[in-house]
């Protein structure tokens, strides 16, 4: 990779993982150019501005009280994308007595197994929402008091982005290349 990557004049990165990537095969700071995954701007800032209302909506929708844990995740449910972890902490959380609900956005492979396995929470509940429209996104991201992202492979994901822009807390996996020093998610 050294060889084809001194043959390139600018690299357009994503986040600090996606930057330690390239330096790590010899590209230097003064060919990497930062930007920014694109996402709807003006949408969630509308949004976010609208947040109360479409938290509420939602949460009515599914029938879910103000007082009540909402996780959330989006994006395709497929084994390295981990969703079903999120499941197993929910059943540790059921054993403490901490209910939750957690909103799944996203189709794959793995839904039937995830579903069968969601069917064991006592108390909790899965919402599997399938594909939804990224116009619907931010009345999920509203209802979310905390975002999860445990995918074991995960460049650098849009869906962190927006879930930033709706002000959730993020929690996300060390194999996500959205954190950093100087990226999306940070200590």
């Amino acid at each position: 990779l050294r060889n084809y990557f001194s043959k390139i004049n600018y690299f357009l990165t994503m986040g600090d993982a996606n930057e330690e990537y390239y330096r790590k095969h010899g590209v230097s700071a003064s060919r990497m150019i930062r930007m920014h995954y694109p996402i709807d701007f003006d949408t969630y800032k509308r949004a976010y501005q609208e947040k109360e209302n479409l938290r509420s909506t939602t949460r009515n929708k599914y029938g879910i009280s103000e007082n009540e844990i909402v996780l959330s995740v989006v994006g395709k449910l497929v084994p390295w994308k981990n969703q079903d972890h999120i499941i197993d902490a929910m059943t540790l959380l059921e054993k403490e007595g901490i209910l939750v609900h957690l909103f799944i956005l996203g189709s794959g492979e793995m839904k039937d197994a995830w579903e069968l396995k969601a069917e064991q929470l006592k108390k909790s509940k899965v919402h599997f929402t399938g594909f939804v429209n990224s116009d619907q996104s931010p009345s999920y991201y509203a209802t979310t008091d905390v975002y999860v992202h445990p995918a074991s492979l995960e460049p650098h994901s849009v869906a962190i982005s927006e879930a930033i822009m709706m002000g959730c807390p993020i929690i996300l996996s060390d194999r996500c290349g959205s954190y950093g020093e100087t990226d999306d998610v940070q200590e």
